[in-house]
């Protein structure tokens, strides 16, 4: 089947009445551009428009190549995305006779319109305001986002900056043309990915619930960078990756950004941009899974206590003068939500102990300022900060070798960090 020209699709949906079958979509308006034409953003694989009707927007993915399997294919991940209700994705339809053009009906996929903010723009905001820890934020979002696919057993196959959007309602996945779901029963992927964020030795059969272990290595070592040094970013990032490139990945050993982190002054960076460097010369299937690399275990399943009171509450250190570092309150927001939703994260509570108030004092490297609030005290491995008004006898997660209250890694407390700088004291 051959589909339609953009500049055809352009022509049909200027007539929503007359190109729409759907009921939605055929008493809506487009978004169009100063000049009254319809908005689109086209790619490789479709042009998307924006369409409204009343309070209910949807993007129309027009499709501009064929695949025989698109069917089936967009049926199942649909079908999987509408039973599972996870939190990360938008709700689709696949519309066999979609929109009428030229008096020939073609699919589209009616899909719910997602506003935010591109990974990647996010990350450059929080780079240009100098803020480490919305960095650190967006990290564990991130290691939730990846923990989510896994537990459904679900790979995006594409993760990158622009296929992972900030909105109102946190994380959002869209462009789901390559992804993994169970039950697909399609043994190969129709496309690879970005390929400043693929393994350089990916093929159409490297599609399976693992195949986002490399791309997530990638983001996660990236931002676990940036952490430590932004200068990262206006060195090695082009707009169009996430500090590393295809050409990094292809040729490891004469990457710059490679041996600029082999001499990194951070242990967990170092060894991440390690793995990261085997993984590009091993099979994709070697590649090393994500959530073990960062030291996340899967939480047993125990009541979970309240712990949000102390986010409430809880402001940084004053800052210090002339340091532009604050923390972000869409960060702490997003936090306290994050734990609501989880609640077999906390260990069972021990009664009849009176309370003791945990406290550590260390100094900030950078600003060489007393950090003694646990607020400041985050788990190394996904950055949740430790809780504040459980007990030393309660406190299944807090000093020594324990566990974070999220992730139930381990923690090294010889870390800690600082609410000013974000970096470890």
């Amino acid at each position: 089947m051959k589909y339609p020209l953009p500049d055809e699709y352009h022509q049909a949906i200027q007539n929503p009445h007359i190109c729409f079958v759907d009921t939605d979509l055929k008493h809506s308006s487009i978004k169009t551009n100063a000049n009254g034409l319809p908005t689109v953003c086209s790619g490789n694989f479709a042009s998307v428009y924006k369409v409204q009707n009343g309070k209910k927007a949807f993007a129309i993915r027009c499709f501009l190549s064929h695949f025989p399997d698109a069917k089936d294919r967009y049926q199942k991940i649909s079908g999987c995305l509408n039973t599972i209700n996870c939190k990360y994705f938008v709700k689709f339809n696949y519309l066999e006779n979609g929109i009428n053009v030229k008096g020939n009906f073609y699919p589209i996929l009616k899909m719910e319109w997602t506003e935010g903010k591109t990974f990647g723009s996010l990350v450059d905001e929080c780079i240009n305001r100098k803020d480490r820890q919305s960095i650190v934020n967006i990290r564990n979002m991130f290691v939730d986002l990846i923990r989510e696919l896994r537990n459904h057993n679900i790979s995006h196959c594409d993760l990158q900056h622009g296929n992972i959007l900030m909105t109102g309602q946190g994380l959002k996945l869209v462009d789901y043309d390559g992804m993994y779901v169970p039950k697909l029963n399609i043994p190969y992927s129709n496309e690879l990915g970005h390929p400043n964020y693929q393994h350089p030795k990916r093929s159409g059969r490297d599609f399976n619930q693992q195949t986002d272990n490399f791309s997530a290595i990638v983001i996660y070592t990236a931002l676990s960078v940036l952490l430590h040094n932004f200068g990262f970013w206006s060195k090695y990032s082009n707009g169009e990756n996430f500090l590393f490139t295809q050409k990094d990945f292809s040729n490891c050993n004469n990457s710059l950004i490679f041996k600029e982190l082999d001499n990194f002054n951070d242990s967990e960076v170092k060894k991440l941009s390690s793995e990261l460097r085997l993984a590009c010369n091993k099979p994709v299937a070697q590649c090393p899974d994500f959530l073990s690399l960062i030291g996340y275990v899967q939480p047993l399943p125990q009541p979970a206590l309240n712990v949000t009171s102390w986010i409430e509450t809880w402001s940084p250190a004053d800052s210090q003068q002339n340091n532009q570092t604050d923390i972000q309150s869409t960060g702490i927001e997003w936090i306290q939500s994050w734990l609501q939703t989880d609640t077999n994260v906390i260990g069972q509570p021990v009664p009849n102990k009176s309370t003791e108030y945990i406290c550590r004092t260390v100094t900030c490297k950078k600003f060489g300022k007393k950090v003694h609030k646990i607020g400041a005290i985050y788990c190394d491995t996904c950055g949740t900060g430790l809780i504040k008004d459980q007990s030393v006898s309660q406190q299944f997660h807090g000093f020594g070798l324990k566990c974070c209250i999220k992730c139930n890694a381990r923690i090294n407390t010889g870390f800690i960090y600082c609410p000013n700088c974000g970096e470890k004291t």
